[in-house]
């Protein structure tokens, strides 16, 4: 039996495990990084949320928001601001809790309309990501818009 012809096939198999624990290793450290160590900023980018339906009658707007797979790791979502813009380009926000909100994760919001907004004034929807960092401060700015 050639021994010698075995332990090269050891060691080469050796090396791919050894390479791949490496891989794994460097990459737990740069997600880490990414997710925590700058505050939660970038993690925060990665949050992708995306208005999926609106539906309004004379005194409700029904405004559907999915949760997309995030990029970086987990990222708690706190709220979502809705911005409503009428058709003169004027806006309206509204802030509305989205905590436990998870990837994947369909979540309605009703918006109840007032004599001086009524509903039918708005054109579009747009939803942006607000997440809170430990020291309180608030991360995120990218919006997902809806026009109807």
């Amino acid at each position: 039996m050639n021994k010698k012809g075995i332990s090269e096939v050891v060691t080469a198999i050796l090396l791919v495990l050894l390479a791949i624990a490496a891989v794994v290793i460097v990459w737990g450290v740069i997600r880490g990084f990414i997710t925590k160590g700058t505050g939660g900023a970038a993690g925060c980018a990665s949050i992708d949320i995306s208005v999926t339906a609106v539906d309004e009658n004379t005194t409700v707007q029904t405004v559907t928001v999915k949760r997309n797979p995030n990029l970086a790791g987990d990222v708690e979502l706190s709220k979502i601001q809705f911005v409503f813009e009428k058709s003169t380009g004027e806006t309206d926000s509204v802030e509305a809790d989205a905590t436990g909100m998870d990837e994947l994760d369909t979540k309605i919001f009703n918006f109840i309309s007032t004599d001086a907004d009524p509903i039918s004034a708005y054109i579009e929807v747009s939803a942006y990501p607000i997440v809170v960092s430990d020291a309180g401060d608030r991360l995120c700015d990218k919006p997902s818009s809806f026009t109807y």
